[in-house]
């Protein structure tokens, strides 16, 4: 069993061609009518689309709402954006989990690219927009940086919203260098309100329950639970609140 993951690692990505939904299941995309996700094949869309670096299919500023629970067990979950370098590609849209629940989330970020290794969650990149109304059960995530069960890099410039609200993860965050956290392995720039991370925590450097490491983020009523382990720079709620963090009504146990 791989701790907190579930499983043993499943065969097969879910990127691969013969495993991507050719359509979601609705939607246009827009606020009022977002794109509709009810199987794993339509989640891997997402990722395949954010992924290929085709303009036409970065989605920006779109809409998603989670119809149906959904479970990823069958396959490793390639993350939906990544971090490296001038390379990376990010999510920025509207994500709606409508309080459904994902399991079987496994992710082993193994990949670098000119010596920056990718960043890995459900979402290893996120650019602006919001996720809210998730729930992620029992997953695994495992890379050399910037690792977290939600998002690994929530990285975006001074200025852009990029706000998480009522998520609440479970599992195990497993980083063998730096920036490993429960809910998000690196942010700046962002706001979380109302989200819980329960945890286990195996990190090396800058590890901590909810986020490893934070630039100017806000935390309001969030919760880190679970253990965490690491060298150095290591908190029960964040490894390193860095340069005007703001912490309001937080606690980790």
């Amino acid at each position: 069993m791989q701790p907190g993951g579930g499983a043993e690692e499943p065969v097969g990505v879910w990127t691969d061609e013969e495993f991507v939904a050719e359509s979601f299941a609705g939607g246009s995309g827009i606020k009022d009518d977002p794109y509709k996700i009810e199987t794993a094949g339509q989640l891997a869309k997402l990722a395949a689309d954010i992924n290929s670096g085709v303009e036409d299919k970065n989605h920006s500023k779109e809409y998603f709402i989670l119809t149906k629970d959904i479970d990823l067990s069958a396959h490793k979950w390639e993350p939906i954006g990544y971090a490296a370098g001038d390379h990376a590609k990010k999510f920025v849209g509207y994500f709606d989990g409508d309080n459904k629940t994902i399991t079987g989330l496994y992710v082993k970020e193994e990949r670098a690219l000119e010596d920056n290794n990718y960043s890995a969650g459900l979402f290893g990149s996120i650019g602006g927009g919001m996720i809210k109304n998730l729930i992620i059960e029992n997953g695994y995530v495992e890379a050399v940086k910037k690792a977290g069960i939600l998002i690994g890099d929530a990285t975006i410039s001074y200025g852009s919203n990029k706000n998480i609200v009522n998520c609440k993860v479970s599992g195990t965050v497993k980083g063998t260098e730096k920036q490993t956290g429960g809910m998000v392995g690196y942010n700046s720039y962002g706001s979380y309100e109302n989200c819980i991370a329960d945890v286990n925590i195996i990190g090396a450097g800058i590890a901590g329950g909810f986020i490893g490491e934070d630039f100017l983020g806000t935390y309001k009523n969030c919760e880190a639970k679970g253990n965490v382990s690491g060298s150095w720079s290591v908190g029960g709620f964040a490894g390193i609140l860095f340069y005007q963090s703001q912490a309001e009504k937080c606690a980790s146990y």
